[in-house]
């Protein structure tokens, strides 16, 4: 950013403080914004260091709160993520089939898990999942290609290739399938908190995902039975016996779950919710785990008529009411052991009654009852996400920790980083930055994270304040030295 000293900023006029990341200094040169006031005005009438004001104004623009008449705001927009990137118009040697087959599987390598990439049940053992990678790999070893011009379709065979050879690697050693069976189930206990915020929180989709969720842990008795066999086919003979239905664990075995459960479990629930979002787990020949056929047609239908049904109570009145209260009573009932099922509920009440001030801080209460419940869980999502090196993942993990203790520096230190990492949102890096910085402003790690985070937007000023900062904390740390020696150079 350019110079701010002779130039005096303008306050903007939609920009909400206390939704920003300010401590009581950025606070303070705020307040005496007003258009006319200038850098050395402001150290004068806050007797605040001239490098704290040139910080705090530095940030002040970087979050929109103020700006210069002579540049243009300079809030950075989010990186896109690779399925939002245009598609390349681009000759390659590909056939159109197959291009269509690596890029299907390209766009779901941050979504599916190692047994779906390597299309294997959670229960195959170390043969198949050889056979299934080596069959996998005709398909996705780039070397298959040799010669040919791939143009963007080498850099996603490179990706899929060294995906599905981490997923092998992991899966054929006992030890590393443990580990991962067991971060599957973390998973599995924070499905039903991630999904519904995909959508927004008024969306057909959103409400529908949330009421099918909320109904979850009374469906797992559904599904733990056996479903109605198909009506057989007279020239189809069955290539297999079927498999036995999974028996419902008891509380005392829910308190202590085997790895091999917590796959069953997780891999049942997530197909079940899939298939009544019409977003049934299929294998190769469009069939559920069961081999009864899909009709996507119905599928649309039964969703169309549920969201219909919910949102019929809108013109209704006393009926309105009266299903609401249904909501929230039902909220109420299951708010001590299922948070996240209770949050879902109070968000369908929301839905249906978008103005009321009462629900609406209820909601917010449940909702952040329910962030504080998942925090420990998400903490192990992303340690053993940041321990592989699966920094998009790890940042939502954290991210999604920080919910439930946003006022945890360490947490928030990490949310940072992994964002940086993950080449995220650099808005959101320098947030979790900020955060941290002020939860715990002895700790040393978060004002280097802070540091980075700073770098990365181009705050210069707002990176070597850190350093500094963070190398007073610090007995003698030779490399944030040469790291601020090197920006204070770059910045005279």
């Amino acid at each position: 950013m350019s110079d701010t000293r002779a130039k005096a900023a303008h306050r903007v006029a939609d920009a909400d403080p206390s939704s920003l990341p300010l401590g009581p200094s950025d606070l303070k040169v705020l307040d005496l914004i007003d258009g006319r006031r200038r850098a050395g005005d402001l150290i004068a009438i806050t007797g605040l260091a001239s490098e704290q004001v040139q910080e705090s104004l530095e940030m002040l623009e970087w979050l929109g709160a103020i700006r210069y008449a002579d540049r243009l705001p300079t809030m950075m927009p989010a990186r896109p993520r690779r399925s939002q990137l245009p598609p390349a118009d681009e000759l390659v040697d590909l056939a159109t089939d197959r291009r269509k087959a690596i890029d299907a599987v390209f766009e779901k390598l941050e979504s599916i898990d190692h047994y779906e990439l390597l299309d294997v049940d959670p229960t195959a053992d170390k043969k198949a999942i050889k056979a299934a990678y080596y069959a996998r790999i005709q398909i996705f070893h780039p070397d298959k290609y040799f010669g040919k011009e791939l143009g963007s379709y080498k850099r996603k065979l490179e990706q899929v290739f060294k995906q599905l050879t981490d997923a092998h690697d992991v899966l054929t050693r006992k030890a590393s399938r443990t580990e991962y069976d067991e971060y599957l189930g973390l998973t599995m206990e924070t499905v039903a908190d991630e999904a519904p915020r995909t959508q927004p929180p008024d969306s057909p989709e959103s409400i529908l995902r949330a009421y099918l969720e909320s109904t979850m842990p009374a469906s797992m008795e559904a599904a733990a039975a056996p479903e109605p066999a198909p009506e057989p086919a007279p020239a189809i003979e069955p290539t297999s016996p079927p498999s036995e239905p999974p028996k419902a664990a008891s509380p005392a075995e829910k308190k202590s779950v085997s790895p091999r459960y917590a796959v069953g479990d997780w891999a049942t629930r997530r197909r079940l919710l899939a298939r009544k979002l019409n977003a049934t787990i299929a294998n190769a020949a469009g069939e559920t785990s069961s081999g009864r056929k899909i009709d996507p047609v119905e599928a649309r239908e039964r969703a169309a008529d549920e969201i219909k049904r919910i949102h019929a109570a809108k013109s209704g009145g006393a009926e309105l009411k009266r299903r609401v209260d249904d909501y929230i009573d039902q909220a109420d009932a299951i708010a001590k052991t299922e948070p996240v099922s209770a949050v879902n509920l109070l968000r369908i009440a929301r839905s249906l009654m978008p103005d009321d001030e009462l629900l609406e801080a209820k909601f917010e209460i449940a909702d952040r009852k329910a962030a504080e419940s998942l925090a420990a869980t998400y903490l192990k999502r992303a340690a053993y996400e940041e321990a592989h090196g699966d920094w998009r993942k790890a940042m939502r993990s954290y991210q999604r920790a920080a919910l439930g203790r946003p006022n945890d520096a360490a947490v928030l230190e990490r949310a940072a980083y992994a964002t940086l990492k993950a080449d995220g949102d650099l808005r959101e890096a320098v947030d979790f930055a900020k955060r941290g910085v002020l939860a715990d402003p002895e700790n040393a790690t978060a004002r280097s994270t802070a540091a980075q985070a700073y770098q990365a937007a181009g705050m210069i000023r707002s990176a070597i304040g850190e350093l500094r900062r963070a190398i007073d904390l610090t007995a003698d740390d030779k490399a944030l030295k040469k790291w601020l020696k090197r920006l204070e150079k770059g910045a005279n």
